[in-house]
């Protein structure tokens, strides 16, 4: 009986770290789409907004290029 439990106890432990891999997934995707779209956001700003920052044109167009999931590594 006892082995039965420590069975059960860890297919629970296995089920909740699958689910927590699938809410990191769920969570990185979301993130990757927040990204992208902040990236594209910087192609409809003006050269002086742009400036504003310290961005060029040439700096929004290679930020958008970007895959949208390479995200940057402070977030």
């Amino acid at each position: 009986m006892g082995e039965a439990r420590h069975r059960e106890s860890g297919n629970e432990t296995a089920r909740r770290r699958r689910g927590k891999g699938l809410f990191e997934i769920i969570a990185f995707v979301e993130r990757a789409g927040e990204v992208a779209r902040q990236r594209r956001a910087l192609l409809r700003l003006g050269d002086s907004a742009l400036k504003d920052f310290g961005a060029s044109r040439a700096d929004a167009w290679n930020e958008a290029a970007r895959p949208w999931w390479d995200l940057p590594k402070d977030r």
